[in-house]
């Protein structure tokens, strides 16, 4: 994908805060070196990758990167192509991300047990997440 020198350069960032990345394709390959940029990032709180054709592999990647930064306080899922396997990797990476607020996840292929998943670990073991979107 044309945008990975940019997750590239990312890993470095200091000055960045918000990364909107609508519908720029970055697919499954493009988590992978975007969850190397974010992994250790302390300046990115906001990231869009709605509409990017994230897929449960994608979702993977992604989720462990998200586990482990402390800055991220919004991210916006929406649009994408993963189902349970990804809400479930997303909900595991949510009880040790203290940080997550908002976290929208509109019109991706979550189904019910993804969405309980996700429910166990908000009622359970994440205080932080705010302001949830799952349509």
């Amino acid at each position: 994908a044309l945008i990975i020198p940019l997750f590239d350069a990312l890993v470095s960032n200091t000055h960045v805060e918000e990364l909107i990345l609508k519908e720029n394709r970055i697919g499954d390959e493009g988590c992978v070196a975007l969850a190397s940029a974010i992994l250790d990032n302390s300046t990115i709180n906001k990231i869009d990758l709605s509409g990017n054709n994230i897929k449960d592999d994608g979702m993977k990647d992604l989720c462990k990167a998200i586990a482990y930064n402390q800055c991220l306080v919004e991210i916006n899922l929406s649009a994408n192509k993963f189902g349970d396997a990804g809400v479930k990797e997303l909900a595991a990476s949510l009880v040790e991300n203290e940080s997550i607020e908002v976290l929208t996840l509109n019109g991706n292929l979550i189904g019910d047990n993804g969405a309980n998943d996700l429910f166990k670990v908000l009622a359970t073991v994440n205080s932080t997440v705010t302001h949830l979107g799952l349509r």
